[in-house]
């Protein structure tokens, strides 16, 4: 392996080193490569068969610990909600950082407390709050949500 990345810059540097501009670089030569040895791996740390792969579903997103802010709660239809904030931290309702936003609630996606404001029906019902709410966060975007889990997002 460690051959194999040196015979990378030798490459690199044989190709692109002549605008390097401080030292006089020679030529590199490349070592070569020896043949593969064949390694027995212990079973378990082969890949399973395409066969016995079972794609894990997807979960419902964790709740956050209680923090005074609603959990956001979806149907099992689409609806959007618009993200103005993501923190490692749970946030009080009279947070500085939720800047006097009304109707906020939270999720909790891949270790992170998400926080929406919505629900709405239609993305364009979305789309006309998220002009107002571009003036406080101006870094927002639409989420969908259905069954507790994000499916997707916009950015407007």
């Amino acid at each position: 392996m460690v051959t194999a990345i040196y015979n990378a810059f030798c490459s690199y540097l044989n190709t692109y080193g002549s605008g390097i501009v401080g030292r006089k670089i020679r030529e590199a030569k490349a070592i070569p490569l020896e043949p593969a040895q064949d390694v027995n791996y212990p079973e378990e740390l082969l890949p399973k068969k395409s066969d016995d792969f079972k794609a894990e579903p997807k979960k419902a997103l964790e709740a956050p610990q209680r923090s005074g802010i609603p959990m956001v709660e979806s149907d099992s239809e689409e609806q959007y909600f618009i993200q103005i904030l993501s923190s490692a931290q749970l946030l009080s309702p009279e947070s500085n950082e939720l800047k006097g936003m009304k109707d906020v609630s939270v999720y909790r996606d891949h270790g992170s407390n998400k926080y929406v404001v919505g629900p709405y029906r239609s993305l364009q019902e979305a789309k006309k709050k998220v002009k107002s709410v571009k003036k406080s966060f101006p870094e927002c975007f639409i989420v969908t949500m259905r069954d507790g889990v994000r499916t997707g997002f916009y950015k407007p």
